[in-house]
Formats: structure tokens, sequence, C-alpha cells
């Protein structure tokens, strides 16, 4: 009887402990380009978006990292997420409105991140060995919308021309924006990066992509399903995904069959797709 009962937890732990094979279909060949969400997460002992959790999510193995990218009044490309420094640093105001120097000395406040500072685009490229190998995702906030003029979004998009081309990254970038108009605009200057559409709403993301001639759409994993996916690239259209925390989120991400998952449970994306 204790034997029975032996063997049969045996066989429980086995199958509990299977890898799931996943049939992954879409346009890059049935593989997954796997990103770090802003680095190592949002759950990450490291800030979103510093140099720190970029490289440990780059060691641990992901092709790369989503980072949000604004600009400041100086022209320089920062890495931060929020649309007021006083959210997650010691500083306040919004990035385009002050100068690099002004925002090099902010730190990220509560406590592990105390010593962690925001990195410009251009140290986080110049600091990372074998850059090429590595795939990013660019979601560039403009912030605020309404006080933006079209000279901003064109030296936006000049900064961001620049430093591509600077580090030789023209095929290891794409580029995200909720704003047509400066997709456009980057469109025009052919920065030779694919260029996403955020979006919402896949049927409105779908819509504008095929209109505008963008590459693909960048969309929270709860707003599309493995049908949606499977029409977008039926249109040659590619799908990023994010919004993605669990095993269990990643898992149902996976089973989507998309381009890019921007994950912020690395590790177990990396094992699932290994």
């Amino acid at each position: 009887m204790k034997k029975s009962i032996f063997y049969f937890l045996l066989l429980v732990f086995v199958f509990s402990c299977s890898k799931e094979t996943f049939e992954i279909n879409n346009l890059s060949g049935g593989k997954i380009i796997a990103l770090g969400h802003s680095g190592m997460g949002a759950s990450s002992s490291f800030p979103m978006n510093s140099f720190e959790s970029i490289n440990n999510a780059l060691l641990l193995g992901a092709a790369g990292c989503e980072i949000d990218i604004q600009m400041t009044q100086d022209s320089i490309l920062v890495l931060y997420h929020s649309p007021d420094l006083q959210d997650r640093t010691n500083m306040e105001g919004v990035i385009h409105s002050k100068n690099w120097e002004e925002i090099q000395k902010a730190s990220y406040i509560g406590a592990p991140f105390l010593k962690y500072a925001i990195v410009t685009l251009n140290d986080l490229f110049a600091q990372i060995p074998n850059l090429q190998d590595y795939t990013f995702a660019f979601d560039c906030k403009l912030y605020p919308k309404d006080s933006l003029h079209t000279d901003y979004y064109h030296t936006f998009a000049n900064a961001i021309k620049t430093s591509i081309q600077k580090f030789g990254m023209q095929n290891n970038v794409y580029i995200e924006s909720q704003d047509t108009r400066f997709l456009d605009i980057l469109q025009e200057k052919r920065p030779n990066s694919p260029l996403l559409i955020y979006t919402s709403d896949f049927d409105t993301g779908l819509e504008i992509a095929l209109k505008h001639e963008y590459e693909g759409i960048t969309i929270a994993s709860k707003n599309i399903s493995k049908e949606q996916t499977q029409k977008a690239h039926a249109n040659n259209i590619l799908i990023s995904i994010w919004n993605i925390h669990s095993n269990e989120d990643n898992e149902e991400a996976i089973r989507k069959n998309p381009d890019i998952i921007q994950s912020d449970n690395l590790k177990h994306l990396l094992d699932l797709l290994d």
C-alpha cells in the first residue's frame, strides 16, 4: 500500500513539473522575442528603467528589454516612465522642462532604490557589451501631450535616429508610441526601425497600423486573443504584448503566438521558451 502511494505521488510530481510544449506560429518563424519589461520588471528590487535592472535582465538571458524613453529640454534621451519626476525620485517636475545636468542629480526614492540614478539612452548603450546581440523596444513617452508642438516631435525623432545610428542598432530597435503624429515623423525620417502603434483596442490598432503602414501593434495581453493575433499576422502585422506578471500570464501570452513578449516575470518566461 505504501509503495502504491509512493508511485502515485511520484507520478503526480513528474507530471506537475513537466514543461508545456508550445507550438508557436508567428511572423518570426516560431520564435518569440522575450524582453524584460523596463528591465527586470515592476516587482524587481531594481528600479524600472535603471541600468542595473536592464543589465540584470540581459545577464539572465533576455533577448533584450522594453524601455521607456523621454527627452530633456536640451534634447537628451533618458529612461524614465512616469509623467513627473516626483513619482519615483527625489526631484519634482517633468523631464522635458529640465536639462540633463539637473536631472542626473536625481535619485530613485524608497528602499532599496537610494543608490540608483536615471540613465541616458546613450550611456545605457555604451555600457552594454556586445550591444548588437540584443533587441530593445522604445516606449516613447510624450508628456504632456497637450503642450507639445511639432518641433518637439521632430527633435525627439532626430534624437532617436541619431542614437540608433551611432550604436549601429538600426536592426535591433522597435519604436512604440500611442501618437500617430510622432510615428509618422519617424517614418519620414526613416530610422530603419520597425514602428509599432501602442493601443488598448486591437481593431483600432490594426486599422491604424494598416493605414499608416506601421510594422506592428503593442497591446496589453488581456486586450488581444489568439485569433486576433492570427488576424494581425495574416495582414503581416507583428504583435508585441505586455502587462504580464504571473506564471499563468506568461503561459497565456505564449499561447497567443505573439512576436514579442514584454514580461515582468522574466525568468519564468525564459524557462518556458528554453
